[in-house]
């Protein structure tokens, strides 16, 4: 069985629109599974450069598309509310939706089409990694040993044993719900709803 890493693609061009960023939601639990060091960062960034709240659009792009890539870092892209009742109606669930609005298109072409709803994409952890055959050593609690980082930082390698059977889904134990994995069910229903900037990367797998 294939499984890949749904994710935004790095060819768009002038094509599609890209986020230079975000500005503060009332609500992100997006954040929740990360380290609260991470939020507090970003809370302090957005105190030096104030941001009105939801996604920024870069110059560049003529169309919208499923999927928009994001350059802030966590979560690395938006998906249009058509990818995700693509979704549900063929019940692949998800453990949460976000809406993300757009505070800013800065795309003249953009500023003329009506935009979808844009999402921050959550999926249930279920799947573990792989460490040992990563080379990574873990602790008395199976959490891996990071401190000081690996370099080079080795290919993520993940567990088939651990996988429940979703066909969407992120890792156990990972720093983001956003990062997003799938089974080729996910790929072929992309292939024939036509998602547009959409990228799936084969995962390395190991029993």
């Amino acid at each position: 069985m294939k499984f890949y890493e749904l994710t935004h693609s790095h060819m768009g061009g002038r094509t599609f629109p890209w986020a230079s960023g975000y500005g503060p939601l009332p609500q992100m639990p997006f954040f929740e599974g990360m380290q609260p060091i991470v939020y507090e960062r970003r809370l302090q960034y957005w105190k030096v450069d104030p941001t009105l709240p939801g996604m920024a659009i870069d110059p560049g792009g003529r169309c919208w598309s499923h999927v928009i890539g994001c350059g802030l870092g966590w979560p690395h892209q938006f998906v249009s509310e058509y990818l995700i009742q693509d979704l549900a109606e063929h019940a692949i669930p998800i453990l949460r939706a976000t809406e993300m609005p757009i505070a800013k298109i800065m795309a003249k072409a953009l500023q003329k089409i009506p935009a979808p709803k844009y999402y921050v994409l959550e999926a249930i952890p279920v799947i573990d990694k792989a460490w040992d055959a990563m080379g990574i050593k873990v602790d008395e609690n199976g959490r891996p040993i990071l401190q000081p980082p690996p370099k080079p930082y080795p290919k993520s390698k993940f567990r088939l044993s651990s996988w429940n059977g979703l066909d969407l889904f992120s890792h156990s134990g990972g720093a983001s719900t956003t990062t997003l994995y799938c089974t080729k069910r996910v790929k072929d229903l992309a292939e024939r709803k036509k998602w547009t900037n959409v990228e799936f990367k084969p995962l390395d797998m190991v029993d």
